[in-house]
């Protein structure tokens, strides 16, 4: 497989072999992304975070093809699976030449995250989550959660934090923790759309009116917030306007909720 550095350059990748593909070609393509996959997992593993890896340059649009095709043993449903890619990333995506974070502060978000609730070793236990560190912009979003149902038909979710053009209060390490929230969700509810019902409780003790808020991202900001008062993370706080008393109300939230998830 060539080296993708690019969406402009996955795009032509996809139409080309849309075009020229048979199956057993389709079939050496799906493994050979298969076996960089697990590679990327083994090295999560041995840097002590099984569960997730950031990745960017090359190999993030490797893996960004290998989590959005459903390999399949007919060549006709490949080559339309290729043909929607390629289509979904000309509507969406446009190259840009800034990264959204750097991935040494990447690398610093998630640490905290692993030091603070133990995210692999507790919560997020088999499974394996990509951030997708990519120069790019999306149409609708600054980044996102994507969930999606895996062969086994368990729920897994990838981040891709891309290069915000609508929240420019919100700070690269803000909106990863923010995306890391859904993902709390989603192991906490099996879904980002339903909140814990004793999440209710939280907007009680600090007497806030939430009527027309839009409770899954505000899940996700409360998340957040817990961990941005972290040393490493407060030079990177948008929320300073919020009591450090009330960030700890979230941490107290969060660690509970994510010890009794075990």
């Amino acid at each position: 497989m060539i080296r993708i550095t690019s969406f402009k350059e996955l795009t032509q990748f996809l139409r080309k072999i849309a075009n020229a593909y048979c199956q057993a070609d389709y079939a050496q393509l799906y493994q050979e992304l298969q076996l960089r996959y697990e590679q990327q997992i083994f090295s999560a593993f041995l840097d002590g975070h099984p569960t997730w890896s950031i990745v960017s340059g090359g190999i993030a649009y490797t893996l960004l093809l290998y989590h959005n095709w459903n390999f399949s043993r007919d060549r006709s449903e490949n080559t339309q699976q290729m043909t929607a890619i390629a289509q979904e990333i000309e509507q969406h995506y446009s190259d840009t030449e800034k990264m959204p974070i750097s991935l040494e502060a990447a690398e610093t978000v998630m640490r905290t995250v692993e030091r603070t609730y133990l995210f692999s070793r507790h919560i997020w236990k088999g499974h394996h989550t990509l951030i997708f560190l990519l120069p790019a912009t999306h149409k609708t979003e600054d980044s996102f959660c994507r969930c999606y149902q895996s062969a086994d038909g368990k729920m897994q979710a990838d981040i891709y934090l891309l290069v915000p053009h609508k929240d420019f209060s919100a700070t690269p390490q803000s909106i990863l923790l923010h995306e890391i929230g859904h993902i709390i969700n989603l192991v906490l509810t099996g879904t980002t759309e339903v909140q814990p019902n004793d999440f209710q409780v939280v907007s009680v003790l600090l007497h806030l009116n939430l009527d027309g808020v839009d409770c899954k991202e505000f899940f996700a900001h409360c998340f957040a917030m817990s961990l941005l008062m972290e040393p490493e993370l407060t030079s990177a706080d948008p929320f300073t306007m919020v009591p450090k008393t009330d960030k700890k109300i979230f941490r107290t939230y969060f660690t509970y909720k994510l010890k009794t998830a075990e």
